[in-house]
């Protein structure tokens, strides 16, 4: 699935070089971790325009950029975007559509809610991106993975504050 012209050597779990096509596991992860990102951004944007305070409009920002490093992803080994229509809201995954809805709700109630929401989301990332690093050899895979775990871990500090 790789374009013609990349060439890749064969690496064990240490994740230094991309080897071949995706496990079915890594392809449901990565599929996950793009709605993931939408998931978060959309309920950030939304809970931004509710308490208008600065924290969710600049991590919805730094979700955008999440939702592309995956996107990336997707394209590279040729998976269909599970982000069909990037509507906010709207999910292929029925879980995160109710989570979506289940957030949102939870967050419309009061600003400390809201930021509790964001907690929840971050928590619910850091634990998909650490099994997804379980779970994957790729190295450009583990390189995004990697970045988002950081980024995650920044943005629950973020509303932990």
């Amino acid at each position: 699935l790789r374009s013609s012209g990349q060439s890749s050597s064969p690496r064990g779990r240490n994740g230094t070089a991309t080897n071949g096509p995706l496990s079915q596991s890594e392809t449901e992860r990565l599929l996950l971790m793009r709605e993931e990102e939408k998931l978060a951004r959309d309920v950030y944007l939304a809970l931004g325009q509710k308490w208008d305070t600065p924290v969710f409009a600049n991590i919805a920002r730094s979700e955008t950029r999440h939702m592309a490093a995956v996107k990336g992803l997707l394209d590279r080994y040729g998976l269909e975007d599970p982000v069909v229509v990037d509507t906010p809201g709207k999910f292929t995954n029925p879980k995160l559509a109710q989570l979506y809805d289940e957030l949102i709700q939870t967050g419309m109630t009061s600003v400390v809610d809201a930021y509790r929401v964001g907690v929840q989301i971050e928590e619910l990332d850091i634990a998909d991106l650490e099994e997804g690093l379980a779970v994957t050899t790729h190295a450009d895979v583990r390189m995004v993975y990697q970045n988002l775990l950081r980024a995650s871990q920044n943005h629950l500090r973020a509303f932990s504050r």
